[in-house]
């Protein structure tokens, strides 16, 4: 289970292993810029299907520019809050 105990010691554990702490962030930062740049790319993605999707229903592209963007924010709200719950939950 991932909890916030867990992080700090693998922090501190990694923290250990390096020199000093701008050698650690650094190398966290690298570790985290492709997940962050494919999760960008995936969320524009979305937005651009479910825009074309509303295009072809409604036959107005300002609209489906809209619910491109509005659904898209909307379900990322809907996940953050689904994952908390989640986190909560003892299996």
């Amino acid at each position: 289970m991932c909890t916030t105990t867990n992080y700090i010691l693998y922090i501190v554990l990694l923290w250990s292993m390096f020199e000093n702490s701008a050698q650690l962030i650094q190398r966290i930062a690298a570790c985290r810029r492709p997940l962050l740049l494919k999760t960008v790319g995936y969320r524009i993605l979305s937005v651009v299907v479910t825009a074309v999707i509303a295009f072809v229903v409604l036959r107005d592209a300002g609209a489906a520019l809209d619910i491109g963007i509005w659904a898209n924010a909307v379900k990322m709200g809907v996940y953050y809050a689904y994952e908390r719950a989640w986190s909560d939950v003892d299996l």
